[in-house]
């Protein structure tokens, strides 16, 4: 039988015992290097664009993955940190174990409130720790949960792939600077300034404000602490993004004391305890805060009703006087400095409460 006439390198294979594909004679090994050094290349370039904008490698993406993992270690006797951005990005973990001696678990999350956590740790028997609240009372005493359904339900139902996938995405986040979110390019273009059609709102969101280590520890970003544009970029988003969303009731504080004290009420009958800090702003935030939610009504009634302690800034004068670069937030390098001063006030109030309520 006369042999068949290759189309395209592929003979058919109704006249071949089974079909194959030849090899073209090319210098493979050559392409194949080519390859691996555009590719390194482009890497490199990617790279360098990105730690020229200030991101920085070891910086590792605050996941909901992330999250989970903290939450998982949030039993026995743990110290818990839940809350908003504040708590996270103002308490740095490494000065409060210093100070301390315990490192706490970071479970704070950016513009949320921290009811819907607390309200987690209660319902939780395995936990009868500390928990430190912070009280952002614009997200506190409001109805709007922010980002809380999500990180926990990630949680509840995490599959062991997407487990597997946290402990292989922290590798090379400490080695490359450009894994972010804010580099991917559909995020790029969706913050270009481009024009909005009738009816549509502008795009709102904040940038990027923190960095973070793989146990959550974080910090506000050095580009928005000493960066002027991109920080006043920030102050205005936070004009937005402080109103409460449209339709939102208004505060009911008697109703969210009183969810929040049956909680608290659950985690000391396990033995823990929960101790409630309102961190300093700065500006007009504070002034804002300040004037919508007066102490006499939100926060003493607070303390008043849960038995619980707490830390108020402008109760304690080494608690004040630091730098907000954006309002909202405390500089980074003054972070430090609050954060060992405030352990220990938070320490003695769990120390005071805990001995008044025992029998």
């Amino acid at each position: 039988m006369a042999s068949a006439t290759p189309i395209d390198g592929l003979r058919h294979a109704d006249e071949l015992e089974e079909a194959h594909r030849e090899v073209p004679d090319r210098p493979w090994g050559r392409i194949a290097l080519t390859a691996l050094v555009l590719t390194l290349a482009l890497m490199a370039g990617w790279e360098a664009l990105w730690r020229h904008e200030g991101y920085q490698a070891g910086d590792i993406k605050n996941t909901k993955a992330a999250w989970a993992e903290q939450r998982r270690r949030a039993v026995g006797d743990a110290t818990v940190l839940i809350g908003t951005s504040r708590n996270l990005f103002d308490v740095n973990l490494d000065v409060w174990q210093r100070v301390t001696g315990v490192r706490p678990i970071q479970l704070s999350l950016e513009g949320t409130s921290p009811r819907f956590l607390l309200a987690d740790l209660a319902a939780d028997p395995k936990f009868h720790g500390l928990v430190i609240s912070d009280v952002t009372s614009g997200l506190f005493f409001t109805q709007f949960a922010g980002h809380s359904e999500t990180p926990l339900a990630y949680y509840q139902h995490e599959t062991p792939s997407q487990r597997i996938g946290r402990y292989l995405s922290v590798w090379p986040e400490k080695f490359l600077a450009y894994i972010d979110d804010q580099t991917r390019p559909k995020d790029l273009w969706g913050r270009l300034p481009l024009p909005t059609r009738p009816g549509q709102s502008p795009y709102v969101d904040a940038y990027k404000v923190g960095v973070s280590e793989a146990d959550r520890n974080s910090r506000m970003w050095d580009v928005q602490a000493h960066d002027l544009a991109y920080r006043n970029r920030e102050i205005a988003v936070w004009g937005v993004l402080l109103r409460p969303p449209p339709g939102a009731p208004p505060p009911d504080a008697a109703k969210v004391i009183a969810e929040v004290a049956a909680n608290v009420a659950k985690i000391r009958a396990r033995g823990g305890d929960v101790v409630f800090v309102m961190h300093p702003s700065g500006g007009w935030v504070a002034q804002e805060e300040l004037k919508g939610f007066p102490r006499a009504k939100f926060w003493d009634p607070l303390l008043a009703q849960t038995h619980a302690g707490g830390v108020r800034y402008d109760d304690y004068p080494q608690l004040q006087e630091f730098r907000f670069p954006e309002l909202s937030h405390i500089d980074p390098d003054d972070a430090r400095t609050y954060t060992a001063r405030l352990a220990p006030l938070v320490e003695a109030e769990a120390a005071r409460t805990k001995v008044r309520s025992s029998p």
